[in-house]
């Protein structure tokens, strides 16, 4: 179990359902996330990075609650740590 990981999930799922609270989409989100901050450690990390992903299109597609420069700009920091705590190198930034 990653503690860091453990709480960057539970921040995402805290944000994003601040986000959506009062949409159509609260409940496939809360639904969403719920099921990532109770499995991340039994996924592999991909699927995890699909189940935010898809969250993240439904705030910043569906809902249009944020966009994804802003989502970038604060989940960077979280991943980055990761990144560095597993020994991977920080990926370079491809702006879209």
């Amino acid at each position: 179990m990653n503690i860091y990981e453990d709480s960057l999930y539970q921040n995402l799922r805290e944000r994003y359902i601040q986000m959506v609270i009062d949409t159509p989409s609260a409940e496939r989100v809360i639904s969403m996330m719920d099921k990532v901050v109770e499995n991340h450690d039994n996924w592999p990390p991909d699927k995890t990075g699909r189940w935010v992903g898809y969250v993240q299109c439904i705030l910043i597609e569906v809902e249009k609650v944020t966009t994804v420069k802003e989502e970038r700009e604060y989940t960077r920091p979280f991943f980055h740590e990761i990144y560095s705590l597993a020994g991977y190198d920080i990926p370079e930034t491809i702006e879209i």
